[in-house]
């Protein structure tokens, strides 16, 4: 909590008095997303804190298994969707990590303890856990383009990252000591998973112009025409013929994932393409390049 209220007044650079405040949202908005976005966080990230403070616990008596075979499908889970997220739905995504949370409580309390039921368990849950870090790691890195300060999004999501696994061990750890069984942990897990679905649909909601062919709409149509003309004949003079295609892309808010697949050219080559626009004309980031153009 702490965290949360020194990263939110984070500044890393003064803004005169005669400096305009440039917002590529409304102020009402962006606390929208941030709100609901770093609530699904949290509460996705309970589940976390009973699976350290109560699943692992459990089967104490593999420690050598539980060990070595503890990372293997988180790494997997986040290797695999770094190769396919460009084919997959990101809301599937959500959905197929919430099924693995459900699963794997649903395991966790109609198994014994066994070395077989360990693997099941842990490969559903960690999975799960890999799906939910490689999306909000994601979505939190596209939110950095949109934001004066990073650092602001990014204290606040790992913050609410760390309260969840927090609270969740407390939890876990409540229960114990009140004799509960594992079914009874099982179920407040599956009440998390509950919980987390409700979630979805405004997160969705919120996150629509990431999680679509659009990063944001960016008032451009706020700009005359005259001006708009003015501005592309500008860029014409510094740019080549495949960096104009790029800047026009980029000004009507395409991600750069969509952007690569439209112009058949790696993501990498992309960004290397988007370096040399930004120096060219002058700008640090695609925010800079938006708010020049508003």
């Amino acid at each position: 909590v702490l965290t949360i209220l020194l990263v939110y007044h984070l500044q890393f650079r003064e803004i005169r008095q005669d400096e305009p405040e440039v917002l590529v949202m409304d102020k009402k908005t962006l606390r929208g997303i941030y709100f609901v976005f770093s609530l699904f966080i949290f509460v996705i990230t309970i589940n976390s804190g009973i699976m350290f403070q109560v699943i692992y616990p459990w089967f104490y008596e593999y420690e050598l298994l539980v060990s070595i075979y503890t990372n293997i499908p988180y790494i997997l889970a986040v290797y695999g969707l770094y190769r396919i997220s460009k084919y997959i739905n990101k809301i599937s995504m959500l959905y197929a990590g919430l099924a693995f949370w459900g699963i794997a409580f649903i395991l966790f309390a109609a198994t014994g303890k066994s070395p077989v039921s360990f693997v099941l368990i842990c490969t559903f849950m960690l999975a799960a856990c890999g799906i939910f870090d490689f999306f909000w790691w994601s979505v939190m890195g596209n939110l950095f383009e949109y934001h004066k300060n990073p650092t602001t999004v990014f204290g606040i999501c790992l913050s609410m990252n760390v309260l969840g696994v927090w609270v969740g061990g407390l939890i876990g750890n409540n229960m114990l000591n009140r004799g509960a069984t594992k079914e009874s942990l099982a179920f407040v897990g599956l009440g998390v998973v509950i919980i987390s679905m409700l979630l979805v649909i405004p997160l969705v909601q919120k996150l629509a112009f990431m999680l679509g062919e659009y990063q944001f709409l960016f008032q451009l149509t706020r700009m005359s025409e005259d001006d708009e003309n003015k501005t592309r004949e500008k860029a014409a003079r510094v740019l080549t013929r495949r960096e104009q295609e790029i800047f026009e892309h980029l000004l009507e808010g395409y991600t750069n994932e969509s952007i690569s697949r439209k112009m058949f050219i790696s993501e990498n080559t992309l960004k290397t393409h988007n370096r040399h626009i930004y120096k060219k004309l002058n700008v640090k980031n695609k925010f800079e390049l938006i708010d020049t153009w508003q």
